[in-house]
């Protein structure tokens, strides 16, 4: 899975949340139990991305089933109380996994974007960025993503974002970055309007 597919698998969970804490503050009755298939919707996004904070989440949820044990002899509404408690906690530290989990791939979205930046100058200094032409977007990214990956200069840098890229991360990459670049003002080989 693609480290953008994640950040905007994570965030979409996250966005969630809102109506999540809606429903505590309309009193439902089922609020435990609509938290409770939150995290374990978490969970599984978490799963599918192989990520350690998915064992943290299930233990959220034990720590929500002790609490309703627990509380199984006390007066409806204290558990109640208890096991709301509880699952407001759950959600918070859940929240702040996926954050966390979101932010640390945007982070390393961004230093793979400025290494591919550097690779596309360095192309661009010495002359050797394939010229636009006709091509879409996409073709073109393909193409300088060719000659990033066999130009002497360029080839250490190619390899090491190609070790730790998703192909399809990296002309999401290239394909922003050129956008950014046919749109300044340099004189760099951008013959045809981009797509």
């Amino acid at each position: 899975m693609t480290l953008f597919v994640q950040s905007q698998r994570l965030r979409e969970h996250l966005l969630l949340l809102r109506g999540l804490v809606a429903q505590y503050e309309a009193g439902r009755m089922d609020f435990s139990a609509m938290a409770t298939d939150w995290l374990s919707n978490a969970e599984q996004i978490l799963r599918e991305l192989r990520a350690p904070e998915a064992s943290e989440i299930v233990s959220l949820k034990a720590n929500i089933l002790a609490t309703t044990i627990r509380g199984s002899d006390a007066p409806a509404a204290g558990r109640r109380r208890a096991e709301a408690a509880s699952v407001l906690q759950a959600l918070r530290r859940a929240e702040e996994l996926l954050r966390t989990r979101a932010l640390n791939n945007e982070g390393h979205v961004d230093s793979f974007e400025e290494k591919l930046i550097e690779a596309v100058g360095a192309l661009a200094i010495v002359g050797d960025l394939p010229d636009r032409g006709g091509q879409s977007s996409s073709a073109w990214a393909k193409a300088v993503w060719q000659v990033l990956a066999s130009h002497p200069t360029t080839r250490p840098t190619s390899l090491w974002l190609a070790a730790s890229l998703s192909g399809v991360d990296r002309l999401v990459l290239l394909d922003r970055i050129l956008l950014r670049l046919s749109d300044s003002e340099l004189p760099v080989p951008l013959s045809g309007a981009r797509e």
